[in-house]
């Protein structure tokens, strides 16, 4: 049991450190330490944790763009999870698959994924997931240049951000509308989006992106006098 307690905390420093060398773009680092960690917890028979292991290590092939490594990854994560009833667990699974689908252009799959996480996410109460869901079928439907789908849908997500405080995921939905008023044409509704993210960006100390957005904005309004 001694034995088996310490490889356990041994195993959940390696995934620590892989968390780290991910946050830090150190991919190969990120994934040796989340694969010695996967070894580590397959031996235990720690299947929870063999699956967390997974979903990091299907992040960093995200991150990279290895879009076949990271589906295995989420694929297995995603089966293990929903046979041990996360749901949580599995609906974020679904949500990274979505991501990828989006990342390939293939609409109908990331759209699939996106709609049965939302589903999860609202049966469970997690409107944070709900919402996070919701913002990527937004920019599916952005990217398809349906307006109208993508116009409620963040205007949805505008304001589950505000109940739940998220400025920075409210800031985020402001600035995909901007982008979407600017597309067609709605002049006055753009800059005022625009606006909002603009100040919200400010407010988090994200001066980059603010100053983005202010650029965006002096453009909009010199080629609209």
């Amino acid at each position: 049991m001694k034995q088996q307690a310490i490889l356990q905390g041994y195993s959940k420093s390696l995934g620590n450190l892989g968390s780290v060398y991910m946050d830090q773009g150190k991919w190969d680092e990120a994934i040796s330490h989340f694969k010695e960690s996967m070894e580590i917890k397959k031996k235990l028979g720690d299947v929870h944790g063999y699956s967390k292991s997974l979903m990091n290590l299907g992040l960093v092939y995200m991150y990279q763009g290895k879009w076949d490594e990271a589906t295995s990854n989420f694929k297995e994560s995603m089966e293990i999870k929903k046979k041990l009833g996360d749901m949580q667990g599995y609906s974020a699974s679904l949500t990274n698959l979505g991501i990828i689908y989006a990342n390939q252009e293939k609409w109908d799959d990331a759209i699939s994924h996106f709609k049965e996480s939302m589903e999860i996410f609202k049966k469970l109460g997690d409107m944070q997931g709900y919402s996070a869901s919701l913002t990527n079928l937004g920019v599916v439907y952005k990217n398809q240049e349906k307006w109208a789908e993508a116009i409620n849908i963040f205007k949805e997500a505008e304001n589950n951000f505000k109940n739940l405080g998220d400025i920075h995921s409210l800031a985020i939905a402001y600035e995909n509308l901007g982008i979407i008023y600017r597309k067609i044409g709605n002049i006055n509704k753009a800059i005022a989006c625009y606006e909002n993210a603009k100040n919200l960006y400010f407010k988090l100390g994200l001066a980059d992106r603010a100053n983005k957005i202010s650029n965006i904005i002096s453009e909009i309004k010199t080629k609209n006098i």
